[in-house]
């Protein structure tokens, strides 16, 4: 079923950044494989899942709305994420809570037809709202100059801090930046931001800041950049 959306404009000044709040039953913590007692942290496997599934099943993006086509894909995303956790919990597989990015490419290699890759990781100490976009907007430039020969997909970059990740989707034929978070928000669900690619540096800082209110100061992060071959 293809989830309802409420629009709510992100708290920036600028109102380039447009804002689609999914209900709460929308998110990694609900659905198969949860409870209060099993509440799942398969937030990395569902942005890998969300970069594979998009690519493979031709997702259009737009900064308009967030197509039904793109909002099937992260129920069904998330609802894999959620079923591979649960696998992975109830065996005894997880080392730690909280998957890294190679142990989540490892897990969804059965579920997925098209290789999944990772290009590059890259580190950062320092807070996030004053060097996000620069961080991320020096490497975007690394990715276009030096893109994999195999890389049949454009630039898709997850982002991990505090314990949580989300994924960036860029579609650089159509100039659209998509940012997709599969984690509760009180009183919403999931969420969604778009943006044009040329306001990547208002999504940086709203991203940014939403995490900072809902987990505190973001004192280091890690960018990852994955690719479909």
């Amino acid at each position: 079923m293809t989830p309802t959306t409420r629009q709510k404009q992100g708290l920036t000044a600028d109102k380039s950044v447009k804002v689609f709040w999914l209900p709460k039953e929308v998110s990694q913590s609900h659905g198969q494989g949860t409870t209060p007692e099993t509440d799942s942290k398969a937030c990395t496997l569902i942005a890998v899942l969300l970069i594979h599934n998009c690519y493979r099943s031709k997702v259009e993006f737009s900064t308009d709305n967030p197509s039904t086509h793109l909002l099937s894909t992260f129920s069904q995303s998330i609802e894999e994420g959620n079923k591979i956790y649960g696998k992975l919990r109830d065996e005894g597989m997880l080392k730690v809570k909280y998957l890294n990015i190679p142990e989540a490419l490892t897990a969804i290699k059965p579920s997925t037809v098209t290789p999944v890759v990772e290009w590059e990781s890259f580190f950062y100490d320092g807070n996030m709202q004053e060097t996000l976009y620069k961080n991320l907007s020096g490497n975007l430039e690394r990715w276009y100059k030096r893109r994999p020969p195999d890389a049949k997909s454009d630039a898709n970059v997850v982002v991990l801090a505090n314990l949580r990740a989300v994924v960036l989707l860029f579609s650089q034929k159509k100039g659209v930046v998509t940012l997709m978070d599969s984690h509760g928000h009180c009183p919403y669900g999931a969420v969604i931001a778009l943006v044009t690619s040329n306001s990547l540096e208002t999504l940086c800082r709203w991203y940014a800041e939403q995490l900072t209110r809902d987990t505190g100061p973001v004192l280091c992060y890690e960018l990852s950049f994955i690719y479909c071959m």
